[in-house]
């Protein structure tokens, strides 16, 4: 059934028209159910964590003038002269279903020539799941009983495929003590999970998580977090109590503490922050920043770099009116 929808159209009309009425509803019912879901799932996160923003850290805003400053690009990418780039506007999630993305992160290759010397100028050689941090998120996250996204797990502890990523100075990093609990009054009552995975190189500006719903279905997004001088260093312990929280932040009731220690995992250190939703499903929102972050560096080579694998289709279908 997963490959039915990559059949040519003409084929897939063809083998529908000649099921009984039945047989097609079930079909249907059967291919449609994950899309509803999924719409749910983005409506609902958008109402608790919204406005979205989809250009933090792709570098999308920049972009807008590659067609008059770096024309050569748009040879590059099978364009005529006259194509005008369009950036999506912030508040619009990526399409990228044509992608079938599977959670193996396949589409992620290594970067060649120029365009892999450009980027990889502010990388650092840190692997994102160090000492026992994997292992304590993947422990954790059965006690509390929450599925993970393969797409998450296959990156953070593939160093290979985090050198891919030019991050722009970023660091991919697991934070520790596992997933985290998120006091109700941050998520409108649902008592959710955060996972920490990529901070700015000082780690004191910005840090991106995961969050995810209770439950094993439970819907997950990317939330930016703006750090707060009072909030402390998110991948540090400093300013913690003995139950790995900040200390300093009033939004942690008793509940919310007694919640956490009945489930064995700690609270999100810096629940005084301010979030942005920043995408909804994992992969897509990598997919889509790779991609950002990939145009930015080109824009800078001048256009004369090779281009990855699956640029040009990007670009057609998200940056062309």
């Amino acid at each position: 059934m997963a490959a039915f929808p990559r059949l040519p159209e003409e084929l897939i009309v063809e083998i529908l028209s000649r099921l009984p009425r039945s047989d097609l509803e079930n079909i249907s019912i059967s291919l449609l159910r994950p899309v509803f879901k999924s719409r749910r799932d983005t409506k609902r996160l958008i109402e608790r964590f919204g406005p979205l923003d989809t250009h933090a850290l792709t570098s999308l805003e920049l972009l807008g003038q590659l067609d008059i400053e770096r024309p050569e690009l748009m040879e590059g990418f099978g364009l005529s002269p006259q194509t005008v780039f369009t950036v999506p506007p912030a508040n619009r999630l990526p399409n990228l279903d044509y992608m079938h993305l599977r959670g193996d992160c396949k589409w992620l290759e290594p970067l060649t020539g120029e365009l892999a010397e450009e980027a990889s100028y502010w990388e650092f050689a840190i692997p994102a799941a160090r000492g026992s941090n994997y292992d304590d998120l993947i422990s954790s996250a059965d006690r509390v009983g929450v599925t993970l996204p393969p797409a998450l797990l296959k990156f953070i502890r593939d160093e290979e495929l985090q050198k891919r990523f030019p991050s722009g100075g970023d660091l991919f990093s697991l934070g520790s003590g596992g997933i985290r609990k998120v006091p109700k009054s941050l998520d409108g009552g649902v008592g959710g999970y955060q996972i920490a995975f990529l901070h700015d190189h000082q780690g004191s500006s910005y840090q991106v998580h995961l969050y995810i719903e209770p439950g094993s279905d439970g819907a997950s997004c990317v939330l930016l977090e703006s750090l707060h001088s009072d909030c402390g260093l998110l991948h540090y312990d400093e300013g913690e109590n003995e139950d790995g929280e900040n200390a300093h932040c009033p939004n942690i009731t008793d509940q919310d503490r007694q919640d956490a220690k009945k489930m064995g995992v700690k609270i999100i250190r810096s629940p005084c922050s301010e979030f942005t939703l920043i995408g909804v499903d994992f992969e897509v929102w990598l997919a889509a920043t790779w991609y950002g972050k990939i145009l930015f560096h080109l824009f800078h080579l001048g256009g004369k770099a090779e281009l990855v694998t699956g640029l040009k289709e990007y670009v057609k279908r998200e940056l062309v009116s």
